[in-house]
């Protein structure tokens, strides 16, 4: 058994070493077959104390799940390494006699504590800090990613799509001042957060979106330019909608075939785009320009 286990898991290395990440799916198939041969590898042990401390390498699996899987797989296996624990302080028992029930007991509150005490604590440090560093790029008022957010995501939304072009819309809100200045802040908040809602409605699952800052915002994805021009209408049209207060926006769209290949990378990419929503706010606002 304990040769199978070794065999699996070199193959296992070698596989991850290889060939692509693993999918979550396969990942999630990774460890539980770890947690079953944590398990099997314990219950064989002739020495029932060393198969029931052998139950600490549960901590392995345990902050793997936490920081690749989330708490609800995480929580399967607290509940797998527990049942584990108190079988094998019962079997440590039967074989120790009434002697062996309190060793055993204190044992299996030993581990009981590294699995159960621990493992919860490491997922809630880390949800913590994977909070912590999601506001960090994130604008508070709309949730979109801010300026910070689009820097860090925009080298693997560039490679993800490497071959295929790349999408830039920039949209700017028309006399949003006039909205602030008449209604108050307050409202001009509503209508940043109403007309980050209504870019989500009009975009994919796989657009990236973000507030640049002010009443300007940015949606980047890969997608061919006459599909991004008709996008970018939606947008527009979307956004100029009945709502109280009204608002139109100007929009500009500018498209590369291989940002990361090209001098300035994003910031010329974004220039394009910024250039061509001016040219529309030169002409009255409420208008889509596209970049040649």
């Amino acid at each position: 058994m304990y040769a199978f286990v070794a065999i699996a898991a070199v193959g296992w290395a070698l596989r991850w070493w290889c060939f692509p990440w693993p999918t979550p799916a396969r990942s999630l198939m990774l460890i539980a077959a770890a947690d079953l041969g944590i398990t099997v590898a314990c219950l064989q042990d002739s020495d029932r104390l060393a198969g029931l401390t052998g139950t600490t390498l549960f901590v392995v699996t345990g902050a793997y799940l936490t920081f690749f899987h989330g708490p609800k797989p995480h929580a399967y296996h607290v509940l797998w390494a527990v049942v584990t624990i108190l079988v094998l302080a019962a079997l440590l028992g039967i074989d120790r006699g009434p002697s062996g029930f309190a060793l055993a007991a204190a044992k299996a509150l030993l581990a009981l504590t590294v699995i159960v005490g621990i493992l919860p604590i490491l997922q809630f440090g880390y949800w913590l800090v994977r909070s912590s560093s999601i506001d960090s790029l994130t604008d508070p008022l709309t949730r979109l990613a801010n300026r910070r957010g689009l820097d860090h995501h925009f080298a693997r939304l560039a490679d993800k799509g490497a071959g295929s072009p790349l999408c830039a819309v920039v949209v700017d809100l028309d006399d949003f001042k006039a909205v602030n200045d008449r209604h108050g802040h307050l409202v001009g908040d509503k209508v940043l957060v109403r007309t980050a809602e209504r870019i989500r409605e009009c975009v994919r699952s796989t657009a990236f979106v973000a507030r640049l800052g002010g009443e300007e915002f940015l949606v980047l994805d890969h997608m061919d330019p006459d599909i991004a021009s008709m996008m970018a209408e939606d947008i527009r049209c979307t956004i100029a909608a009945p709502a109280d207060p009204p608002i139109t926006a100007s929009v500009g769209v500018a498209t590369t075939a291989h940002p990361l290949l090209r001098s300035g990378g994003l910031s010329t990419l974004l220039a394009a785009a910024d250039a061509a929503m001016y040219a529309a706010k030169e002409v009255g606002g409420n208008t889509l320009t596209v970049h040649a």
